[in-house]
């Protein structure tokens, strides 16, 4: 009889089964090299991404494929499918991208979701950023 993983619907033996049976290889990238979120103007956050391929002592573990990037609003996404996805950008070269249409005043959380070249992702909490977009403020001053 196969032991459930805690909080699992799954078995280990169903699991273990079902990598064999999609033949998922390899380990994840690692977290993001650079990953923010800032305020871009009104209605607008501009995000900005880059991951490497994880290399420990000269040896390569991994390349990455991409990155994908969930939006959502009240938490931060908890999966690829929990929310709306922003960016899904092949590579890990630098990248920037202008989210637009949002509304100001509403706190938005994006999890970046970096991906092997064999289709293994990063899911480390690491990964999450949050910001809220506003209306810029310009201010003047008389001499």
């Amino acid at each position: 009889m196969a032991t459930d993983f805690t909080g699992s619907q799954y078995a280990a033996d169903e699991v273990l089964a079902g990598i064999k049976k999609n033949q998922i290889t390899g380990v994840p990238p690692k977290n993001m090299d650079v990953f923010t979120v800032k305020l871009n103007g009104s209605g607008s956050l501009r995000i900005t991404v880059q991951v490497a391929d994880t290399v420990v002592d000269g040896q390569l573990l991994c390349t990455v494929g991409g990155v994908k990037v969930v939006r959502k609003e009240g938490s931060a996404p908890a999966s690829l499918t929990d929310g709306t996805l922003v960016i899904d950008h092949a590579g890990g070269d630098k990248f920037t991208y202008d989210d637009t249409g949002l509304t100001n005043g509403t706190t938005y959380y994006y999890r970046a979701f970096p991906y092997s070249d064999h289709g293994v992702y990063n899911w480390n909490e690491e990964n999450i950023r949050s910001a809220v977009p506003s209306a810029i403020k310009t201010w003047a001053f008389l001499q």
